[in-house]
């Protein structure tokens, strides 16, 4: 396949690229052999979407959105409700997951400073795990950079195992992947979520026996464009809006809100078959499995389209985790999760040191209901603006309230608890709560050295 840039089926897809990785070295501990490691350290699998907020969500209280898998692995496990995307880009979500570093010292703070990540520091996710005797595998959209790249490349990060990644195409209905320097493999005419799951499907059928595994699965929608197939967009031509969507914009929410709610019932039933297999494998018991993703949508909610914003729809992620017999089912945790926090937290569920000098928190205690886990009091958010309808921005995110100011001052402040939809903004009404965050911001962009506008 080397070097082919072919046009092939899914069949044909699957058969040339199921095998492919699995033969890759795994650095093992000292003094830990990997038979020791499959049998006490639980498996890992790590779903998350593009641009799916958590308020279209079933258990997240949205009652139109058919997510009946989603919906089951909370019954199953935990769903935080205060998860969120510190920076809320693409690239920069991905940059803090594979760091645990916030954007301002991992430098990739919008999409087009991708190239400012380190790919050969030390720790990031994938190598953290392949070292601890994990088998690693990447499925799906990347966007940190350079895709055709083979086992051993610092810039696979660690996922050497198996890797399908994709730079950061968004038409679901024709793809291209990268299994290995030179080797493309394109096609088209089927749902790209349904060919990733199936690669993940595969691969667990073919995984390293002798390890517990890592596996990461990212799906591109619900991000633009918003085109559902039609079996799932078809549940949803009569909807009500959420209460922050302007009348005068309510017409072309709805046609559009149709096609996302569309995206989103394709998604879970994919997760569906990932969960199945998982069964069928005998894999539920031994494996942790979390469902998330990178960032919101505002689809229309104040006026506004997509993210970058620090209002709860581009903020909040769902996430999901379930762990048989670990996590409790139908538990619920409003503890601030960032984006940062991904990998110390699950380096913490699967018994690994969590690796010093992260800016992100092990949350593992939190998610296994320990009475002695520390929660997050607040945390930083900020974004470089790339686009000329939003600013920059530099705030804070607490249990209750969400700050940020542009450069040319307080730009809002809104109270969570007290008013849901962010339609009523405290900055000149609130001055004493705003001042004590305007404070605690100014004390995050100095540790993090954040000056830039």
């Amino acid at each position: 396949m080397a070097g082919s840039n072919a046009r092939m089926n899914r069949r044909e897809f699957l058969e040339v690229t199921a095998g492919a990785g699995l033969a890759a070295a795994t650095l093992a501990v000292p003094g830990l052999t990997l038979a020791d490691a499959a049998a006490k350290r639980p498996n890992i699998i790590y779903v998350f979407a593009d641009q799916h907020r958590a308020a279209s969500v079933g258990c997240y209280g949205d009652t139109q959105v058919r997510t009946p898998h989603m919906d089951a692995l909370a019954k199953q496990g935990l769903r935080l409700t205060s998860a969120i995307s510190n920076t809320p880009v693409c690239c920069p979500y991905r940059a803090s997951l594979m760091s645990g570093l916030n954007c301002p010292h991992n430098r990739v703070m919008r999409n087009g400073l991708v190239g400012r990540f380190d790919h050969k520091r030390d720790p990031v996710l994938g190598r953290t795990f392949a070292k601890a005797g994990y088998a690693c595998a990447y499925i799906g959209k990347w966007h940190l950079g350079d895709v055709s790249i083979d086992p051993g490349d610092p810039r696979r990060l660690g996922f050497d195992d198996y890797w399908a990644a994709n730079v950061s195409e968004h038409n679901y209905y024709k793809w291209t992947y990268h299994t290995g320097k030179g080797q493309a493999v394109k096609g088209e005419g089927f749902y790209r979520p349904q060919m990733e799951t199936d690669l993940a499907m595969q691969w667990l059928r073919r995984r390293p026996k002798d390890k517990p595994f890592c596996l990461f699965v990212s799906w591109g929608p619900p991000h633009t464009p918003w085109r559902a197939p039609r079996e799932y967009a078809a549940h949803y031509t009569k909807m009500t809006l959420r209460k922050n969507v302007p009348q005068d914009k309510a017409r072309s929410v709805l046609r559009n809100h149709i096609q996302y709610n569309g995206l989103i019932e394709g998604l879970d039933v994919q997760l569906g078959r990932l969960l199945a297999e998982l069964d069928k494998l005998g894999l539920t018991k031994d494996t942790i499995i979390v469902y998330t993703a990178d960032h919101g949508e505002m689809m229309g909610s104040h006026g506004w389209y997509k993210k970058r914003r620090p209002h709860r729809e581009s903020l909040e992620v769902p996430f999901i985790v379930r762990w048989p017999g670990r996590v409790k089912p139908g538990a619920t945790s409003d503890a601030i999760l960032s984006a940062h926090d991904v990998f110390p937290t699950l380096a913490g569920l699967a018994g690994l040191k969590v690796p010093a000098g992260l800016d992100g928190q092990d949350a593992s205690g939190i998610l296994l209901g320990r009475a002695d886990a520390r929660q997050r009091e607040h945390d930083y958010i900020t974004l470089i603006s790339d686009r000329a309808y939003v600013p920059t921005w530099k705030g804070v995110r607490t249990p209750r309230y969400t700050y940020a100011r542009s450069k040319d001052g307080p730009w809002v402040l809104f109270d969570r608890r007290e008013d849901p939809y962010e339609t009523t903004n405290l900055v000149k009404t609130a001055p004493k709560v705003a001042k004590e965050l305007e404070d605690l911001t100014a004390q995050y962009m100095r540790r993090y050295g954040d000056t830039t506008w």
